[in-house]
């Protein structure tokens, strides 16, 4: 069965766009460097996580809730802690235990995150505007412009 379907140029450059910013991410988001929260953000992660696995185990080396509210009391509701928690949570499914390792999941894991963000925030400027060259344009700015593309 041959399907005979016009190209949209519309969703060709969308989808061109997209593929762009892909593959500036995924080449150069092991250069991304670490940021002075990184270790903090780190070491909150594994905590939540050790105490997440600690409620299916009644293994003591595992965190226990007592413990937890100790270690964390000063920074208690300052860090969140889901982004964290799903970065240590992958890195264990995937078996990384360098921190080098872990440090590019996080950054690859927070520039996926800006994509979907970015793509959903175009459909919002289409739906708005029904100007192309406005829509791409605005899209773009906002996309190089903002220090996220590199995050």
């Amino acid at each position: 069965m041959y399907i005979n379907k016009k190209i949209n140029k519309e969703n060709f450059f969308l989808f061109l766009i997209f593929i762009i910013f892909i593959s500036i991410g995924f080449s150069s988001f092991k250069d991304y460097g670490v940021s002075i929260d990184e270790e903090i953000h780190l070491s909150n992660g594994e905590q939540y996580y050790n105490y997440f696995l600690g409620l299916f185990n009644n293994d003591p080396n595992f965190i226990s809730t007592n413990e937890l509210k100790i270690k964390y009391s000063h920074r208690h509701g300052q860090d969140p802690v889901v982004f964290d928690f799903s970065v240590i949570f992958l890195a264990d499914l995937l078996n990384l235990n360098e921190k080098q390792k872990i440090y590019h999941l996080k950054h690859l894991m927070n520039y996926s995150i800006f994509l979907i963000g970015s793509f959903y925030f175009f459909l919002i400027l289409r739906k708005r505007f029904d100007n192309f060259f406005f829509n791409y344009s605005r899209f773009t700015l906002f996309s190089f412009i903002t220090k996220d593309i590199f995050k």
